[in-house]
């Protein structure tokens, strides 16, 4: 179960780069939402924020 979940998971990042600082951060829609289609991301200060902060998580 495991492999497969990183098998997809690869499929769907294809070849993201490792972000070295959080400005680099860069979540593609698809990886907002989890399998069952819940959303994941809940909150994203931005880019440009300096003090950035990504809220992840799932009720």
């Amino acid at each position: 179960m495991r492999q497969r979940m990183n098998r997809r998971r690869q499929k769907v990042a294809g070849n993201a780069v490792n972000a070295k600082t959080i400005e680099e951060i860069s979540i593609p829609s698809e990886l907002k939402i989890t399998f069952n289609g819940e959303e994941f991301l809940l909150a994203d200060s931005g880019l440009n924020d300096p003090e950035r902060i990504i809220v992840l998580a799932t009720k």
